[in-house]
This record gives structure tokens, sequence and C-alpha cells, in this order.
């Protein structure tokens, strides 16, 4: 689904005041900004200056989703599209989640059970990352799942992005995501693999 600017000022006019992210997601938007469009870009998207946030402060989510379209708008067009940057985004929030001490214990841990067991850590790991929604994960097939998002705040593609950083991480081949919104916020998320 493509991600546009009334999609995002909805999802901003349907935050609370409590609906946080940590400042590691927003680290994420940083560091794709700066590796598409250099240190400057990102400091002038980032209305603080600074093109960083400390990873384990809660941020309110609004803040991230206009800075997100800012940053959509600026190098949108040098990965493809809006929605290519939400991906990228995503992919990079996710590798950063696995590379933290939080994520290298739920890799250790899943190392047995491989991709299924990992992303059967998903929901608790996103509880960790922000403070609103609810996520349910079913498994459709040995190697299928579709993860359910309810009062989802970030934009699908984004989901996209951080479902294929984490089969990246345990060798999944042929990786296929797709996500569809089913309502105003909410949306699945469907997976596909293959064994590395």
């Amino acid at each position: 689904m493509p991600v546009d600017r009334q999609d995002l000022e909805a999802r901003i006019a349907a935050a609370r005041s409590d609906d946080t992210v940590r400042g590691l997601v927003f680290n994420a938007l940083f560091s794709v900004v700066r590796e598409v469009a250099g240190e400057e870009v990102a400091r002038a998207c980032d209305p603080a200056g600074k093109a960083s946030r400390v990873e384990f402060f809660s941020y309110p989510v609004t803040d991230f989703l206009a800075l997100a379209a800012a940053v959509a708008d600026r190098i949108g067009g040098r990965l493809g599209g809006e929605q290519q940057a939400f991906f990228r985004i995503g992919h990079r929030a996710g590798g950063m989640v696995l590379d933290s001490m939080v994520g290298k214990t739920m890799l250790a841990l899943s190392e047995a059970g491989g991709a299924r067991q990992l992303l059967a850590n998903v929901p608790s790991a996103y509880k960790g990352a922000v403070s609103y929604g609810e996520r349910r994960l079913e498994w459709t097939g040995e190697r299928q799942a579709r993860v359910t998002f309810r009062r989802e705040l970030l934009a699908p593609p984004f989901h996209c992005g951080v479902f294929t950083a984490v089969l990246e991480r345990v060798g999944a081949k042929d990786i296929r995501t797709q996500a569809r919104q089913t309502g105003a916020l909410d949306a699945e998320c469907e997976l596909a693999w293959e064994a590395p």
C-alpha cells in the first residue's frame, strides 16, 4: 500500500499523548538518512538538529511520524518512493533491535528454533519498542506466518522492513513480506521464507 501524507496525518491525529516509541527507532531513521543523504540532511530533518535520540528513552510517536514524513519526502525519491523509505527505516530498526542487548538475548534463546522461535518473540519485542497497539502472530504454514496489528500507528511498509531484517538475521532465504491495511489503524503482514 502506498504511504501518503493523508495517511500519516490520520495516524498523527489518532495518536494519544501517551503513545510513544523508543529512541532506537528514531536512530534507525537517522541512520538511513545519513546513509542515503549524509549527516547534514539528517540534522536538517530533525527539529532538534541533533539527528539522534537516547535509544532507551521514549518519545512521542507523533514526533516520529512527523519526522518520518519529512524524511520520506527528502529521501523517498532516492529509494524508489515513500513506501521504500519506510521499509528501509523498518529494516534498519529491526536490525538495531537485534543488535541491542535484548535482541542478542532473543537471538541466543531462539537459536535452536530458528525463524519460528524468533518470530514468536516479535509481539513482545514490539511492546518493548512502542507503548501502544496489539500484535498477534499466527502460523499459516511451516515457513509462513501472519502478524495482525491493532491500533498500529506506524505505516505497514515499516513492519515489512522489520520482519525482513528479523528473518535475514536467522539466515532465511527468499523472504517475502506483504502488508495490507485492514482498517484505519489495523493491518496484516504476511510473511513467507525458505529455509537457510
